[in-house]
């Protein structure tokens, strides 16, 4: 399949060669997105190429228009001919219309392009010869990718409505909350300083920014992940939701896990867990077992949000509870996470799933600083300055 006139240049020699090996029976598809005599005919002549079998004649148009008349009309011919393998010659849309309409007939499409199309396997020019033959004797590994399909949902006013009613009552129910009596909070660097320069707060900080940055692959990259393993847009909704309904429950009705685990109790297993959770997501995709893990979120999220807010309690004057609060959300929330994203975009690039491996050994090394900052802290209040 080809459409554009740099592209027949590139379809020539891999015509030629299929068309000698009797172990294919080939069809060559014209899309017709160049279609003037110039731009089209006369390479197929130079090139000594036959006739295209198939011309869809999409013509001239917006890109969106001639995308649309590849999607039809091409189906038309998949529908027809059946094909065991589609070859799709470059990337002024053709690439993408095919594959588009490929997805839902799981049909293999090799891609030849010059450039990257991240969400497709494509082979650049130069690798035509030696890839190509090797693709055709059967040496190679099936993937299946993440393509865009949007639906037509909420109209956006109306999403902007539901949002703005329920800050209003958020609002409204923090105004009838009862004003309950507050302690005069420190003013000016101090208590940044004090907090910064005491060793159990630093490594509360340190073990909090770690486990939370460990969830990077997870939160940027798991989506992708599973639905490049076969999972339906429904499973990964339930997997997400099912992560968010066990961190709730937690939060509703752990009080009296809470009361018995303490702060380091509840980071440590919130490290602990997380690492297993993380090791276990890079070892496999059977749906049961990760369905299973996704309650761990309970522990990886929930458990070291509650340890770290119960830390600030007991650790913490209250002159100081505003300045441990900003720090925790900037350095654990904030930059913690940043920098697990980073990472995460980084190391998903080069090894796939197994990222989470590294999300393992940091929630690993998390637990270790936790055990650290038990022996530093042992109970006691940072003293206040001034």
């Amino acid at each position: 399949v080809a459409g554009a006139r740099p592209n027949f240049v590139k379809v020539a020699p891999m015509y030629r060669a299929l068309e000698a090996s009797a172990a294919f029976d080939v069809t060559l598809v014209h899309t017709g997105q160049h279609y003037d005599e110039r731009l089209s005919e006369s390479f197929f002549r130079d090139l000594d190429l036959p006739p295209p079998d198939v011309h869809l004649e999409v013509g001239s148009g917006s890109h969106a228009q001639q995308t649309a008349r590849v999607l039809e009309r091409f189906e038309e011919q998949l529908q027809e001919r059946q094909p065991d393998l589609v070859i799709v010659v470059g990337g002024d849309g053709s690439l993408l219309s095919a594959a588009r309409t490929l997805a839902k007939y799981e049909t293999p499409v090799l891609g030849v392009n010059r450039g990257r199309l991240g969400f497709l396997t494509d082979i650049s020019p130069d690798d035509i010869a030696q890839q190509v033959p090797a693709v055709l004797a059967g040496e190679y590994t099936r993937e299946s990718r993440f393509l865009l399909d949007a639906r037509g949902g909420l109209p956006a006013s109306t999403i902007v409505t539901l949002l703005l009613v329920t800050l209003a009552i958020l609002l409204a129910a923090s105004l009838a909350l009862p004003r309950a009596p507050a302690a005069r909070a420190a003013r000016g660097l101090a208590p940044l300083k004090t907090l910064l320069s005491s060793k159990p707060f630093v490594l509360f900080i340190l073990a909090t920014g770690m486990i939370h940055a460990a969830h990077g692959v997870y939160y940027g990259f798991s989506t992708i992940h599973w639905t490049s393993q076969g999972y339906s847009h429904l499973t990964v909704g339930l997997l997400w939701g099912g992560g968010v309904v066990a961190e709730i429950l937690l939060f509703a009705f752990g009080a009296p896990v809470v009361r018995r685990m303490g702060p380091i109790g509840l980071i440590a297993a919130a490290a602990g867990l997380g690492a297993l959770r993380w090791a276990v997501l890079a070892l496999t995709t059977e749906l049961w077992i990760v369905a299973i893990s996704q309650l761990l979120h309970a522990a990886s999220f929930g458990a070291m949000h509650l340890g770290a807010m119960l830390f600030i309690t007991r650790a913490v004057p209250d002159v100081y509870a505003n300045s441990a609060q900003g720090l925790l959300g900037g350095f654990t929330y904030g930059a913690g996470l940043g920098a697990g994203m980073l990472l995460a975009g980084w190391l998903y690039g080069i090894i796939g799933a197994d990222a989470y491996w590294a999300n393992s050994a940091l929630s690993a090394l998390a637990l270790l600083v936790t055990l650290w900052l038990a022996v530093v802290w042992r109970g006691r209040v940072i003293a206040a300055r001034g």
